[in-house]
């Protein structure tokens, strides 16, 4: 089926906000593999699980919990400003992380209505 742009793009922004951020975070604090590894999950998921390659049902959770850890990550970095932590760059940063999950779960909420008005 293909992966979708308005799915992929709000997940790319994410990524590349949550990425800046932690990475200036987590210097020499955490391995760089292990702080991609954690930071490139939840885009993998949303891209390796589509619609039409696993049931509608699997994908729905999956990009749920994706969406979900985006903005747990998105509090993390919100905790750590309020603790101080504001790297050059934050107000970039702090845009393309919020921006991202928040049109991802409106991307997703919007994804759900379809499907379940299918099933109707």
């Amino acid at each position: 089926m293909g992966i979708r742009p308005s799915v992929l793009l709000p997940a790319i922004f994410s990524t590349f906000g949550l990425t800046a951020y932690y990475s200036s975070l987590l210097e020499n604090r955490v391995p760089a593999e292990i702080a991609v590894a954690i930071l490139m999950f939840p885009i993998s998921m949303i891209v390796l699980i589509q619609m039409g390659d696993f049931s509608n049902r699997l994908v729905k959770q999956v990009h749920y919990f994706a969406v979900a850890l985006y903005s747990l990550l998105a509090i993390g970095m919100e905790v750590m400003i309020l603790r101080g932590f504001r790297p050059e760059g934050l107000l970039t940063y702090r845009v393309m992380t919020h921006l991202g999950w928040t049109l991802g779960w409106a991307i997703i909420l919007k994804q759900a209505g379809a499907l379940k008005s299918d099933e109707s």
